[in-house]
């Protein structure tokens, strides 16, 4: 898809591919689709897979803001592509893109010259439907989606840190979790969330070490894109 064809669509109903269309066009919209942004292409597997994409070898891809969004149909070749689409799986490995672009091809924070947009993931508790009506209320021009693990219920919890960061020898009450979870957890969850956590099993052996379990809420993950 062109950038002139994605614009073209993005003017016509409510949806683009899969995209819903909210609110009113903005000042600038048009000619942000004509905006030029240059993103790094490549694919991630897993620490120490073979497959991942290594420094020196992402492409950088420059395309009109139009043509990101638009995209493109997949195929039985390659995935579908473009931030209007949204393919599932049961993994979120594979095809990976940078927001920006970069000297020499790395992906690494000291290599990166031009950021072309800012990515926020939002996994704290708060819900898909409040994240898109708060970012209506701002009159911000985003691209919001779902992403991997949308929906999942249940957390673990290193036991030792636990433990550590309360300073306990002996396991922890529900509320003492739920106090873990709001002064140190990184994620940092909302307080709606964390007062319907409960633990279920104190010391789950895992590969990474002993886990504390904990049934929650669904968790709503998503990803915030703004152009810069």
């Amino acid at each position: 898809m062109t950038a002139v064809e994605a614009a073209d669509v993005l003017d016509d109903g409510q949806y683009l591919n899969d995209a819903e269309i909210i609110g009113e066009e903005t000042n600038g919209y048009r000619d942000m689709l004509d905006r030029d942004a240059t993103f790094l292409l490549g694919e991630m597997w897993g620490q120490r897979d073979r497959r991942n994409t290594r420094d020196g070898h992402w492409r950088s891809v420059p395309l009109t803001w139009g043509a990101w969004i638009g995209g493109q149909r997949g195929d039985k070749n390659s995935p579908a592509w473009g931030f209007s689409r949204h393919p599932e799986a049961k993994h979120k490995a594979g095809a990976a893109i940078v927001l920006g672009s970069s000297i020499g091809g790395a992906r690494k924070a000291k290599a990166m010259d031009t950021m072309f947009a800012m990515g926020l993931d939002i996994d704290s508790g708060t819900t898909y439907a409040d994240m898109v009506e708060k970012l209506e209320r701002l009159g911000h021009f985003v691209l919001i989606y779902t992403t991997h693990s949308h929906g999942k219920r249940g957390l673990e919890l290193k036991r030792d840190d636990v433990l550590r960061r309360l300073g306990l020898s002996r396991d922890p009450t529900n509320e003492e979790v739920r106090d873990y979870l709001r002064r140190f957890d990184k994620n940092r969850y909302e307080e709606s969330f964390i007062e319907a956590a409960t633990s279920h099993e104190q010391k789950n052996q895992t590969s990474e070490g002993v886990k504390i379990g904990l049934d929650t809420p669904e968790l709503e993950k998503m990803r915030v894109i703004y152009t810069v």
